[in-house]
């Protein structure tokens, strides 16, 4: 049973590895600037996976600079997709469509949805032939996202990742310090190569500012655990 599912999962990656790659030449500072307003305009987004089930439904939103804005909604109602697509890791022009081939794996809200479905049409007496599955016309993609009023497609993309910081829900911890995988997040800044007390002093910046240094100086400091001695941002994670 592993080495099925292990089988079909691999059909998806194939499918994701052999899609055409987006274009990652174009307009970077000082043509344009990461801190300008964002502007998403008349959104609708279906994912390539699931191009029949629309996410983001005509979306319109600007996110003013130097403003924290945050966005809440229940699960499953576009939050994350908006960081997706201003990550560029989406499309939102139709003619550049990518759709994936039909997936043989089925999520556990998927099934969900599907046997309450069956459940509704027996409780109307109705019957779907298991041959027949009625689909809508895919999510038709269409809308733009805007940085400073240029559009998000024509900037340098590896430029405009560097720009941006993103903490996910569930962070992966490396096996190492907290001072470790705190520094990983330099690679590819204008800091990477900088010494090692700038790199600390960088470090203990960041842990403040994300107010970690609070619950850092309470973990206990066992002897050798420690890249640094007397860091208490050295503690083993």
């Amino acid at each position: 049973m592993a080495i099925g599912k292990a089988t079909s999962a691999a059909a998806d990656f194939f499918a994701v590895i052999d899609a055409p790659k987006p274009s990652i030449i174009g307009l970077k500072e000082p043509e344009i600037s990461a801190r300008d307003d964002i502007e998403l305009e008349s959104v609708n987004f279906a994912y390539p996976s699931r191009p029949h089930s629309k996410v983001l439904d005509d979306l319109s939103v600007r996110f003013e600079s130097g403003k924290l804005t945050a966005i809440v909604g229940a699960s499953g109602s576009g939050k994350s997709t908006i960081v997706g697509l201003l990550e560029r890791w989406y499309v939102l022009n139709d003619a550049k469509r990518f759709v994936l081939p039909e997936t043989a794996m089925k999520d556990d809200k998927e099934k969900a949805k599907e046997k309450e479905k069956e459940k509704e049409k027996k409780k109307k007496g109705e019957s779907t032939p298991k041959n027949i599955v009625p689909l809508e016309p895919p999510v038709t993609l269409s809308g733009k996202i805007l940085i400073g009023g240029k559009n998000l497609d024509d900037v340098d993309l590896k430029w405009w990742r560097s720009q941006i910081g993103l903490v996910q829900q569930e962070p992966f911890i490396f096996n190492d310090t907290i001072y470790r995988n705190v520094e990983y997040g330099l690679i590819g800044s204008q800091w990477e190569n900088d010494s090692d007390d700038t790199k600390k002093t960088l470090v203990e910046q960041a842990c403040k500012e994300a107010f970690a240094d609070e619950f850092i100086i309470k973990l206990p400091l066992v002897s050798g655990l420690f890249l640094k001695s007397n860091s208490q941002y050295c503690a083993k994670t």
